[in-house]
């Protein structure tokens, strides 16, 4: 039992490293290039769709930046909420099992 409490401290340790990638931010340039990029591709698919004779290809082919872009802004921050392990219970039972 002692080896499943020792893995749980291992995972928690190794939580600190996965903490310290969940708070890495976007970097400045990459969050204006998407913001420009986003800008500009509606700017063009608003004027094509205007004089587009079948408007639903030209919005379909804007859904496709979009996604891009929310999947980029969502990924920044992939853990950004709380990770942990508590081993109070773990310990607990270890200690239980080894008095009997």
């Amino acid at each position: 039992m002692s080896s499943l409490v020792s893995a749980a401290a291992t995972l928690g340790a190794t939580s600190a490293a996965v903490s310290a990638v969940a708070h890495r931010t976007l970097p400045d340039l990459l969050a204006i290039l998407l913001l420009v990029t986003g800008i500009l591709v509606a700017g063009v698919m608003g004027v094509s769709t205007v004089s587009a004779r079948h408007p639903v290809l030209m919005l379909v082919w804007c859904v496709i930046p979009a996604l891009s872009i929310t999947v980029v802004i969502a990924l920044a921050f992939p853990f950004a909420s709380g990770i942990g392990v508590d081993l109070a219970p773990l310990q607990s039972v270890a200690q239980q099992l080894a008095s009997h």
